[in-house]
């Protein structure tokens, strides 16, 4: 999924005229943040359930 959302970032900034290295950049740029925010929501999840199951 996030390698799709990279390559369509890059390929989207290429067709619009930038350069390669800073349209893949770009794009990886784009992957990392979602993952990072997947990450977050993922942390933020965890941390509600095992906080529910302490007894």
């Amino acid at each position: 999924m996030l390698s799709a959302l990279a390559a369509s970032r890059t390929e989207g900034l290429l067709a619009d005229g930038a350069e390669s290295v800073s349209a893949t950049a770009e794009g990886y740029r784009l992957a990392f943040r979602v993952a990072t925010g997947i990450a977050l929501g993922a942390l933020a999840v965890a941390a509600v359930v095992l906080r529910g199951r302490r007894d």
